[in-house]
């Protein structure tokens, strides 16, 4: 994994560069941060968008061998059974906006 750095803000980390297979455990905190993730699998540019598309391909991403963040599978696990929640959804206060926004309580986590 290496950061991109933009050079119009050369202390902002502009993107995560996630290599063949691997896992995205200590990407997310970094993601959260980053405008941009690019996926790269056999050498080539598999995946390169904003973090909350690149996690919501979660089956793209387990294909290529890649594992999700824990977020996103409780997401993906709710919608099966029981929400219709974004996919996009990979933190705990993002998850828990989608929640109580489907809830009818506003998708503020505070």
């Amino acid at each position: 994994m290496a950061a991109v750095e933009d050079d119009a803000a050369p202390d902002t980390l502009r993107a995560m560069v996630y290599a063949d297979a691997g896992m995205f455990s200590d990407g997310v905190l970094q993601s959260i941060i980053a405008n941009r993730v690019v996926v790269m699998n056999r050498g080539q540019v598999y995946m390169d968008d904003t973090p909350d598309h690149v996690f919501a391909r979660e089956e793209d991403l387990r294909k290529i061998g890649l594992g999700v963040p824990v977020m996103t599978r409780l997401v993906s696990l709710l919608n099966r059974e029981c929400f219709d929640l974004p996919m996009g959804a990979y933190t705990v206060d993002k998850v828990f906006g989608a929640i109580r926004k489907k809830l009818g309580g506003g998708g503020d986590a505070s």
